[in-house]
């Protein structure tokens, strides 16, 4: 039952309207990527994450997936 409230709470993640109000963080802003990740590649997202936050930087990581903090 949780997993069921997780899957319908954030996926899917583009549709979420996020890209409606990412334009309102302020905050520095630092997105980090795995260059394998098949749940948000790399393509198309980092290009519309960089144009949707001002001023964002963004890194990619190799050897690793969508949990980039686990795996490396």
């Amino acid at each position: 039952r949780r997993l069921g409230f997780m899957g319908k709470l954030l996926f899917p993640i583009p549709n979420r309207r996020l890209s409606t109000r990412a334009h309102r963080i302020g905050a520095p802003t630092h997105v980090v990527w795995g260059a394998n990740d098949k749940l948000t590649p790399i393509d198309p997202y980092r290009d519309r994450w960089d144009r949707a936050i001002r001023g964002a930087t963004s890194t990619v990581v190799d050897d690793a997936g969508h949990s980039v903090h686990v795996e490396q």
